[in-house]
């Protein structure tokens, strides 16, 4: 099962060392919408009454502009020049016109393409003026892409033989005139992309056994060139899941001995409904398309624009997205480990507070760290309480018993500083004093014994050394906790008041 496949992937990982290379591919639909957030509205501000927000919107909730690609991606090697990003693919073909078709689809920005279908074109005609030349000028007063101004051209009517009918003529060659501004400012001339019969156009497809078989063998070129230091005799592992859209029976053995044989790629199927089991399902994908979304902020809603916009985020997006899904990765195989193959520590143990302690926080030392932060203390910051004097400390210290186990941390407070407890406190468990050093620079609070120290540290130098604290006198759940920014989790049972604000 999961825990099994779990397993051998960490054998894996621990017999390859260095040599062990993972990439991992997967499909995914693109939207211009992902409909995961609300779309709020700051109040308008003076002069603003009666203004109208315009809000994005599609065609069809049920049909809206959408583009699937296949990606590959790895655990970026910035040493060796490689980004984590092998593979992008749009699932489509090219396919040829059957005959000449128009459209007015000019710019991906929906702006711009406004205006041209309004007509605004028409202020930069000037007499004498050929499709040519308007040609030239609308490419840089509008920034069209080269294909579109190639394709430009005037469509007008006229009278057809029958009395009610009419047809469709078009100004296309470069060297036609272009009729006078006052005519065109009267109607009767738009501008039009018009495509021949034998053009071709990009159109989707299903991603089936006849796309797997044509794109695998770009997938093991890709893969081989991405990794370029690597050794041919040094296998790479790619983990794919085993979706039906992935081809036949028949056709995934093809594809798979292919790999294998021709560019050492190894084919590592996941366990079903595992997706978490593979980085771009794990939150590859839904990163990209949360860059998707930034992108196409008013562009048009079709499938070319978005298929556009998701190729431009794929270059965009940043490498350390990729490593940190990575790293997730190899504590998710651990999580299913953990949990005997379920899925429920996968879902628990996530965020900040669940991620492994700094290197730095680990190996930082004790005693520097002790005098940096008994220098920082200000007591003026921290609300002028005085400090502790020497003597209070001296008879804390013979009174207080390290081994004992206290069940009211008042008690523990006045025993450990010879002081009286004034802060809130919610007493929900016993003091753990014991285990960490004596007063005045760790006065304990410890109601929460889940945190294993978390309030053992002053109030006080919290506030006054922006949390530069004894990082090395606190258990790992403590500095995961300062790592946290000291965000409060439902984990604490707040027992500090002021540690609370």
């Amino acid at each position: 099962g999961r825990k099994l496949w779990c397993e051998e992937e960490k054998q894996r990982m621990e017999d390859e060392g260095d040599d062990y290379y993972a990439c991992f591919l997967d499909e995914k639909w693109f939207y211009t919408q992902s409909l995961r957030r609300k779309i709020k509205f700051l109040p308008a501000m003076a002069g603003e009454e009666g203004v109208v927000y315009e809000v994005p919107r599609t065609i069809s909730r049920r049909n809206v502009a959408k583009v699937m690609y296949l990606g590959v991606v790895a655990n970026p090697i910035p040493d060796k020049n490689f980004d984590g990003k092998i593979f992008l693919k749009r699932i489509s073909e090219m396919r040829e016109y059957k005959r000449a078709s128009t459209n007015q689809n000019f710019s991906d920005c929906a702006v711009v393409n406004a205006q041209l279908k309004r007509g605004e074109w028409h202020m930069v005609v000037t007499d004498g003026m050929t499709l040519g030349d308007l040609r030239d000028v609308l490419e840089y007063q509008y920034n069209l892409e080269d294909h579109i101004v190639d394709r430009l051209a005037l469509r007008f009517y006229v009278p057809g033989k029958d009395e009610d009918s009419h047809k469709c003529m078009y100004i296309e060659n470069e060297n036609d005139s272009i009729p006078h501004v006052d005519r065109l400012s009267l109607g009767g001339y738009t501008l039009m992309v018009k495509y021949d019969k034998g053009d071709e156009r990009e159109v989707d497809v299903s991603c089936d056994s006849r796309f797997m078989e044509d794109t695998m063998p770009e997938v093991g070129k890709a893969v081989r060139e991405a990794y370029h230091w690597v050794d041919e005799n040094i296998p790479i592992y790619l983990y794919l899941d085993n979706a039906g859209g992935h081809g036949t029976n028949e056709v995934v053995e093809r594809y798979v001995k292919l790999l294998e044989n021709k560019y050492n790629v190894i084919c590592v199927h996941q366990r079903p409904r595992s997706p978490e089991t593979n980085m771009l399902d794990l939150g590859v994908w839904m990163a990209l398309q949360n860059v998707v979304e930034r992108l196409h902020y008013k562009r048009r809603h079709s499938a070319d624009a978005l298929a556009r916009t998701v190729e431009k985020a794929w270059y965009d997006l940043e490498e350390i997205k990729l490593s940190n899904v990575f790293r997730r990765w190899k504590f998710v195989l651990d999580l299913i480990i953990e949990d005997e193959g379920d899925n429920l520590k996968v879902e628990s143990k996530r965020g900040k507070l669940f991620r492994a302690p700094s290197d730095e926080a680990e190996t930082i030392d004790v005693a520097e760290t002790n005098d940096a932060a008994d220098d920082a203390v200000d007591d003026e910051a921290v609300g002028g309480r005085d400090a502790l004097a020497d003597e209070d400390e001296d008879e804390a210290a013979e009174t207080f018993d390290r081994d004992a186990e206290y069940t009211d941390p008042l008690d523990c407070w006045e025993d450990a500083t010879g002081d009286e407890l004034t802060s809130k406190c919610c007493a929900k468990s016993s003091c753990r004093m014991s285990d960490l050093p004596l007063a005045s620079t760790h006065k304990c609070l410890n109601c929460c014994g889940i945190m294993h120290g978390i309030c053992g540290v002053e109030w006080d130098e919290l506030s006054s050394n922006g949390f530069d604290i004894r990082k090395s006198s606190l258990s790992s759940q403590g500095q995961q906790f300062l790592n946290a920014q000291h965000t409060m989790n439902e984990i604490c049972l707040e027992c500090c008041e002021n540690l609370t604000k």
